[in-house]
């Protein structure tokens, strides 16, 4: 058995997995971890960030444990994660400000409305081929600055120590 392994993390919408392969690409360790979906309101889904983090050290852990060999053994790692999923982390400490925003999550749906009816949204679809779309992050970070006391003083100082 070879001594050099590479993990596979999928930190997904549900749930963390993680699977542990050998040299030869066999599956050797497997774990899985569900966590909470947070619906505040409607079209409102989130996340608790420190959940999903732990569920993600457990999952490493298990499948380390499962597959029979020592974290130190493992030599690469991928990551797959939820792509527009927001965090907004205090940059000191690194602790989240406010609970994951889902990728699926639709609270800027009036915001997006809005600019679809603007010329913004060709200029923004012919530089990047996309609609512009709840789906996407940045309105969603727009939404924690103006909606979360706590982001928006860090943002203000931010800005101002920049």
């Amino acid at each position: 058995m070879s001594s050099r392994f590479v993990a596979a993390i999928d930190q997904g919408t549900t749930g963390t997995r993680c699977a542990i392969f050998n040299g030869s690409g066999r599956l050797i360790g497997w774990s899985y971890k569900k966590h909470r979906q947070i619906y505040p309101r409607e079209g409102f889904v989130e996340q608790d960030p420190i959940e999903v983090i732990n569920n993600v050290r457990s999952v490493i852990k298990g499948a380390i444990k499962d597959a029979k060999i020592e974290g130190k053994q493992i030599s690469a790692l991928g990551v797959a994660n939820q792509r527009e999923t927001v965090v907004a982390c205090d940059k000191r400490s690194g602790r989240p400000l406010y609970n994951a925003i889902s990728w699926q999550d639709s609270r800027t749906k009036s915001f997006i409305d809005e600019l679809r009816a603007d010329e913004f949204s060709k200029t923004i679809s012919g530089k990047t081929g996309l609609s512009i779309s709840t789906y996407f992050s940045a309105s969603k970070i727009r939404w924690m600055i103006d909606n979360v006391p706590k982001l928006r003083d860090k943002t203000e100082t931010l800005w101002l120590e920049t």
